[in-house]
């Protein structure tokens, strides 16, 4: 175990050039699309849902694009939470957006219903590969960035053949995790295997717990060197998780992240 750890100390430095800014990436095409609805999934973020006609928008799972209000210059990057199924199927982009200081609305952006928002993309790197070269995927997210993650597991878990998924997920409190019914239906009918954590809680609400995601967390989910794995979500949080896996046996190669 020594040698693992001194291995992951050696790569931190590396990991710091290599995590991936959303903000840093290149732009692509242009779109405009109405604000089909605006829900409000945490105290801090609203899922933002886009109409996409005649399913007219490919992507890859874990992309983001750029939001602006229609015909402004300002555009902010944000991941896309739904899967390219989401678009075929029912028609829709979906975004998680924060509420309040750094939200779209203090950028003058108007997310109300009816709305038209410029989206340039897609583009980034956190993306799935195809095909997925694991039976097992993990994915581990920091606050909001369970939203790439959460358009991947929604894309894998439509494959009835397809890897085992497991999800590791921090958050501050209870009421700041997003898509909570969803995870809780996929845990409940054997689809997803979910352990979430509270990082700002004394006590655990069932079935989550406290604390930080730690190495000895991550060994207990990481199936073997095989695994992929996926990190999103602060800079910091992805730079100390990617460290982590690799003391728990993973090689580089395997772990996909991006972070803030």
């Amino acid at each position: 175990m020594p040698h693992r750890v001194k291995r992951a100390e050696r790569h931190v430095a590396v990991l710091r050039s290599r995590v991936r800014s959303l903000a840093s990436m290149p732009p692509s095409r242009l779109v405009t699309l109405p604000v089909r609805s605006v829900v409000r999934t945490t105290p801090r973020a609203a899922l933002l849902t886009l109409s996409v006609e005649h399913g007219a928008y490919p992507f890859v799972p874990g992309q983001a694009v750029r939001l602006g209000l229609h015909g402004g210059a300002v555009r902010k990057p944000y991941s896309i939470a739904s899967s390219p199924a989401d678009v075929c199927t029912r028609g829709v982009l979906e975004f998680l957006v924060g509420v309040g200081t750094d939200d779209l609305a203090a950028h003058g952006f108007d997310i109300s219903v009816g709305a038209f928002v410029d989206v340039e993309g897609p583009f980034g790197s956190l993306v799935l590969p195809a095909p997925v070269d694991a039976s097992d995927v993990l994915l581990v997210a920091g606050g909001t960035g369970v939203a790439p993650l959460r358009s991947m597991w929604r894309h894998l878990l439509a494959d009835t053949v397809g890897p085992r998924v497991t999800l590791v997920y921090s958050a501050r409190t209870g009421h700041d995790v997003a898509f909570a019914s969803e995870i809780a239906e996929l845990v409940g009918r054997g689809l997803l295997r979910a352990v979430v954590t509270l990082t700002r809680e004394a006590e655990a609400r069932q079935p989550w717990r406290t604390g930080r995601i730690n190495v000895d967390l991550l060994r207990s989910v990481v199936a073997g060197a095989r695994t992929l794995a996926c990190v999103c979500g602060p800079r910091g949080f992805v730079v100390d998780l990617t460290a982590a896996l690799l003391e728990c046996g993973l090689p580089l190669e395997r772990i996909l992240n991006e972070g803030w």
